[in-house]
């Protein structure tokens, strides 16, 4: 379910993270914690349909009149982040398996896509740890990244 709110996000340690200040599409309310995608060159709240680009640290709130890029927010590009997949069971198998991502369906709603089991959304990266039973520790690396 998207975010309405902000989310902490835990982040793995001992993985190296970038931070960057990044343009906003005009009328997006991000917050803190939401899969953000790129949309002509801009970040919006993820809607399965784009290219990855990051996890939000902090709120945005749209404004009324503004234009693309008028607004910058910081964001996470590079890292590991621990993340509740809810619809499929989470194995110690997944765990750097090349026919295994995680995917976003909207800003805050992860599945697994193994091999034969295509899932609609934004890939955010692959299962580096199982934390707990339904959640993992997923690398990522963000489009603009180079």
């Amino acid at each position: 379910m998207p975010l309405t709110t902000s989310r902490l996000r835990v982040f793995h340690a001992d993985v190296p993270e970038v931070d960057i200040r990044y343009p906003v599409k005009a009328g997006q309310t991000i917050y803190a914690g939401a899969v953000l995608e790129l949309n002509g060159g801009y970040l919006e709240n993820a809607s399965a349909a784009g290219t990855f680009g990051g996890f939000a640290l902090e709120d945005s709130v749209a404004v009324l009149g503004e234009s693309d890029g008028d607004r910058l927010v910081k964001v996470r590009v590079l890292g590991a982040v621990h993340l509740d997949i809810t619809t499929e069971t989470p194995a110690q198998s997944d765990v750097g398996l090349s026919t295994s991502v995680v995917k976003a369906t909207d800003n805050d709603t992860f599945r697994i896509e193994r091999n034969g089991s295509p899932v609609t959304g934004v890939t955010i990266g692959k299962v580096v740890r199982i934390v707990e039973p339904g959640r993992v520790a997923v690398s990522f690396r963000a489009q603009m990244v180079a």
